[in-house]
């Protein structure tokens, strides 16, 4: 008997049903997809990183350490690897060629064979996929053609950043091979200049030395001059795909868990209705002797059912997803074949939860409704609705009754009011993403005003309108992720043409930049403590203004101060910043160049990358909008249908009609928007900051009036949707309503 009832209102109320599985499955494929892939991602992340013996940090050096230094290093409980490097020009990309790795980060053939002879090649998977190279393809390199003999990935790479300090991967402008080392002692013999080899050494603990004695050693007690020092953990080539996979799966899950309880409400106020409608039944089975339990098992058996059949297709459908999200991530990053696994958990995320969630909140907002006795519930008695006294007399009929409507059906209103702020959170969320890489792709290039920026050694005559300076990179503790994030100093001339600020600091107080504020949560007056992991020295310095400066993570000093506290020689100069290019002969040892270009491109390559998931947001959340506008409204609407054929019979029209029960909806609609905006965004504010820890920016996240516009258009266009639904049911009701209730 309860299963035939239960098929028999599955069958009566298709639609809703349908609508809601549908909207549940397409919302639970997402978190289970996502789930999938984080977790395939992680865990065959960290075989990788165990099967090809990643690094534990690296370091560059202005010369070769001797066999002797590095037998000294070794004997500390290290293994030691020459990872030196050329960067090539071809077709206005960069290659960075490696020789063949043997002990350390070692490359991961996706295909093909390593490199053997002095005319092949293996090329970096990601930069292979941007030009569409294949194996036994030509790939030529200063008027030296090689054959592509393999495609894989190395694991201190899976961001393919030229530099550590790089805003994000982009394959189509840098990527890597790898050489036999006749073919690449060949390209190095043809190189000169900011061409010249990079000696860059990477290392692996074996034993209990830590990271600092490995950077002390080599700066204090070796032949050399130590340019750079990076461990695993702060290298975000290595790194960041982890914080990124995090997000998302926590995002994922939340927004999944936030819709699985929505539409668990959604359930109860169907099933609360179908009570009162069946209360004369329910009565007669009580007085029969059918147990409470009984009758509520029978109206939990649908939401039940509903709610698992759309986490089972959710979980279906996310197996699916599970390989377009890993391809999406994997266009960010280099991962070697990673394999679909299933994974327990995601039933737990995908079916479970959702299914115990929607029960038991279903049966705390049942047991109310059933605990009366069987004669009130025969008799049809209902509790005394206790409305505010408020002062109606004077008011039009239409006005009074909308009123009471709102009054009478608040619980609906309240959940839909809930909803639909949820949603337009939601899209507010999307356009943040949108708005925060905009903005940076505006502001960044507009507050730079050099075209070319060159860290060196050994600065000889740079020509032209080339300013010189100081630059030394630093850590600060960022307090959104507990860890280290890297922070460039500057030290700048005073009236520079480069800069649009003074910088007239003090001792001991620093300038900093806009996008360095957002990231740290920095303020004026704050103190802030710079560690130079180079040196292992920390200097404190006290914000003294934050100035308009969104080019990535700076803090100025007057060149002067900057020499003083860095204990450099009065006329020590490394960076050079200038509007035209200029010649190595001129500037000398060019460690690193940073081209205005650059900036703008890696600002517009987050930016696509990001796009997608812009979009799909939006189109989830409007989806999501009609669904609970159309599915709550329309209850409220059947609750109401003896009132609507009362009016129908007295004359009223249609118009007046959609007055109470289809206009109030606007109010409603634009309450809650209203509370996204005002309230919601300052929430969405505070938090992205933790979403985006691994992205080495401060991000504005300030909407203009035109995102506002699109946002209240998007808006309302989903709530024309839902209103032409709604009208369509509204017009389909009629005074014989009222006769199926005569006494």
């Amino acid at each position: 008997m309860y299963y035939r009832k239960m098929f028999r209102d599955l069958g009566a109320n298709k639609v809703r049903y349908g609508i809601i599985f549908l909207v549940l499955a397409i919302g639970l494929m997402m978190v289970v997809g996502n789930v999938m892939a984080s977790c395939n991602i992680s865990d065959q992340m960290d075989r990788y990183f165990d099967d090809c013996k990643v690094e534990s940090g690296e370091f560059v050096t202005l010369m070769k350490l001797s066999d002797d230094e590095v037998n000294e290093l070794e004997d500390k409980g290290t293994q030691v690897q020459e990872q030196f490097y050329l960067d090539c020009d071809r077709e206005d990309t960069t290659l960075r060629v490696f020789q063949n790795r043997e002990a350390i980060n070692k490359l991961k053939l996706i295909s093909g064979h390593e490199a053997a002879s002095d005319s092949e090649l293996v090329v970096e998977k990601s930069y292979a996929e941007a030009h569409d190279l294949k194996l036994g393809d030509k790939l030529e390199l200063h008027g030296t053609s090689y054959e592509i003999c393999g495609i894989g990935t190395v694991p201190d790479y899976v961001s393919i950043k030229k530099n550590i300090t790089d805003l994000n991967s982009d394959s189509k402008s840098f990527g890597l091979c790898f050489a036999a080392d006749a073919a690449y002692d060949a390209i190095r013999d043809d190189l000169s200049g900011d061409e010249a080899e990079h000696l860059q050494y990477a290392y692996r603990i074996t034993g209990d030395v830590i990271d600092d004695e490995i950077r002390d050693f080599v700066k204090n007690d070796t032949g050399t001059k130590l340019l750079s020092f990076v461990t695993k953990e702060d290298n975000g080539r290595i790194t960041a795909y982890q914080a990124d996979n995090e997000t998302i799966l926590s995002v994922s899950i939340m927004m999944g868990g936030m819709l699985a309880v929505l539409f668990a409400f959604i359930l109860a106020v169907f099933a609360v209705h179908t009570i009162n409608r069946d209360r004369v039944a329910i009565g007669t089975l009580y007085a029969l002797g059918v147990g409470r339990a009984k009758v509520m098992q029978q109206y939990l058996l649908l939401p039940g059912l509903v709610l698992t059949a759309g986490g089972a297709a959710g979980l279906a459908l996310g197996r699916i997803l599970c390989g377009a999200s890993i391809a999406n991530s994997g266009a960010s990053y280099s991962y070697p074949e990673i394999q679909h696994d299933f994974y327990p958990v995601s039933i737990l995320y995908g079916l479970v939860l959702p299914v115990v969630l929607g029960v038991l909140i279903n049966f705390l907002v049942l047991h109310g409704k059933l605990r009366k006795k069987p004669l009130d519930l025969i008799r049809g008695k209902k509790r005394s609705l206790r409305t505010p006294k408020l002062k109606l007399k004077k008011k039009k009929f239409i006005s009074i009754y909308r009123i009471r409507q709102l009054m009478r059906e608040k619980a609906i209103y309240i959940l839909t009011f809930l909803g639909v702020f949820y949603v337009i959170c939601i899209m507010m969320f999307a356009f943040t993403i949108y708005a925060a890489m905009n903005n940076y792709v505006e502001n960044s290039t507009g507050h730079v005003k050099w075209n070319y920026m060159y860290v060196v050694n050994d600065l000889q005559d740079p020509q032209g309108n080339a300013e010189t300076g100081v630059y030394e990179k630093a850590q600060a503790s960022n307090v959104y992720s507990g860890k280290d994030t890297d922070v460039t100093i500057l030290g700048i001339q005073e009236g520079s043409r480069y800069f649009d600020f003074d910088v007239d600091c003090e001792e001991d107080e620093i300038l900093i930049s806009d996008c360095a504020a957002r990231k740290f949560a920095w303020k004026t007056g704050d103190k802030i403590t710079l560690d130079n992991k180079e040196d292992g020295e920390k200097h404190s310095f006290t914000v003294k203004n934050i100035v308009p400066y969104d080019a990535g993570l700076f803090v100025f000093l007057p060149v002067n101060e900057m020499r003083a506290v860095y204990d450099l020689e009065s006329d020590y100069d490394n960076v050079v910043f200038s509007e035209q290019e200029q010649e190595s002969d001129d500037l000398g040892t060019i460690l690193t160049t940073i081209r205005k270009s650059d900036i703008e491109e890696s600002g517009h390559a987050l930016m696509d990358s990001m796009m997608l998931t812009v979009i799909v947001m939006l189109c989830a959340a409007v989806i999501v909008f009609v669904a609970v506008l159309y599915l709550l409204l329309k209850q409220a609407m059947e609750k109401s249908s003896f009132g609507i054929s009362i009016m129908q019979i007295f004359g009223y029209g249609q118009k007046e009609i959609n007055r109470i029960f289809i206009h109030i909806n606007t109010v409603l609609t634009a309450a809650a928007f209203l509370c996204a905006v005002f309230l919601g965004k300052p929430v969405i504010d505070q938090m992205y900051p933790n979403l985006v820890t691994d992205i080495d920016l401060g991000f504005d996240t300030g909407f203009s009036g035109g995102i506002y516009g699109l946002l209240a258009l998007i808006t309302a266009a989903a709530y024309g949707i839902s209103m032409l639904l709604l009208k369509r049911r509204l017009n389909r009701m009629d005074y014989t309503e009222v006769l199926k209730n005569r006494e």
